[in-house]
């Protein structure tokens, strides 16, 4: 079975749009900074407890996260 990391992708793209660094998210959304790295890598998947205080940290809907 293939892995899609759409999400994690999604996540970057966002945070690049908005001139964002992976410190600057993890501060905003409570997420720890190697954790987000390795999402950010996509070395693991978003946890589902993840989605909702990074799409507040960026202001977007879960959705807009999940494509």
């Amino acid at each position: 079975m293939k892995r899609d990391y759409g999400a994690n992708r999604e996540l970057r793209r966002l945070m690049e749009e908005r001139g964002m660094s992976a410190a600057e998210l993890a501060a905003r959304s409570g997420i720890r900074y190697p954790s987000l790295c390795r999402v950010l890598r996509a070395e693991r998947f978003l946890y589902a407890d993840e989605l909702l205080p990074l799409a507040r940290a960026l202001k977007v809907s879960v959705e807009t996260l999940l494509g």
